[in-house]
This record gives C-alpha cells, sequence and structure tokens, in this order.
C-alpha cells in the first residue's frame, strides 16, 4: 500500500551531546521521521519530519503519531525493511 512516511538513520560526523528533559545524552546516529504530507502535517506544507534520538521508541507496528497542531495519526502502523541497529 502507499507509504505515508519515510524512515532515514543519519550517522553523524562525530559523537554530538544534546540536553534532554534535565539529562546530557551523547548520540552517534538519529533517524528522521517524515510524514509525506498526511492530516498530521499543518496546511500547505508537503512533509513534516521530526529527529528521533534514541532508537529504543522505534519497535515494529508502533502507531505513529505527530503532535503538532492539528496533528494526528498516520494511517499505518512503522514497517521496517530492514530492522535499524541497536
Amino acid at each position: 500500500g502507499l507509504t505515508t512516511y519515510r524512515l532515514d538513520e543519519i550517522r553523524l560526523p562525530a559523537p554530538t551531546t544534546f540536553a534532554v528533559a534535565g539529562q546530557q545524552l551523547t548520540v552517534t546516529r538519529v533517524w528522521r521521521l517524515t510524514d509525506l504530507g498526511t492530516a498530521a502535517c499543518l496546511e500547505g506544507c508537503t512533509a513534516l519530519s521530526v529527529l528521533i534520538y534514541d532508537r529504543s521508541v522505534l519497535r515494529e507496528g508502533s502507531t505513529i503519531a505527530v503532535g503538532a497542531i492539528g496533528g494526528g495519526v498516520l494511517p499505518e502502523t512503522l514497517h521496517f525493511l530492514q530492522q535499524p541497529a541497536p
């Protein structure tokens, strides 16, 4: 069927440290989840992307929801053609 999202693994050129909820988090890769213009996208946009720093939240069959203004749940669940490395 039609896929309304894309998930890309991005390897960072060097370890990068972020402050997340008062904690320091150092990562070497992130995942970019792109909503390809569904109703969760703001009016007039063609795609909405978010960066995910915690691989553990990317589980096969998970519901994909966007918490932006006018956000919502994408029509299909998360499916991997190839499981991302832990």
